[in-house]
């Protein structure tokens, strides 16, 4: 990075724009901590961002800044709202698919199972 801030015209994955650090064209954050922690918070939480899980929130502060996958990954899994609302504690019912008419009688035998009735 110092190579870059002393030698701008030198062609590497780093550039310095206007003074502003960037790799491959993403905005370079330093390791300042509570900037970071800000950034996510804000892409996480805005309306922009509306509280959506880890893939999403990251693909979008992916395409402007550069560093954060695990602190985003962190983040998300802490965030108290996700928390209260993710639908993914839930078990997803598998697909309903038609089966196929059997030929003979009693060449097929199918059960249905079902759980947690009231004793």
């Amino acid at each position: 990075m110092t190579e870059v801030l002393l030698n701008p015209n030198k062609v590497t994955e780093w550039s310095n724009q206007d003074g502003i650090l960037n790799f491959r064209e993403r905005i370079y954050v330093g390791e300042v901590g509570v900037i970071r922690q800000k950034l996510i918070e804000t892409l996480h939480s805005s309306q922009l961002g509306g509280h959506s899980r880890y893939q999403a929130s990251y693909a979008r502060a992916k395409a402007l800044f550069y560093w954060m996958k695990k602190e985003f990954q962190e983040l998300v899994r802490q965030c108290d709202v996700c928390k209260r609302c993710r639908d993914d504690h839930i078990p997803y019912s598998g697909l309903l698919q038609p089966l196929p008419e059997p030929k003979y009688s009693w060449s097929h035998v199918s059960l249905d199972f079902i759980e947690g009735l009231p004793k």
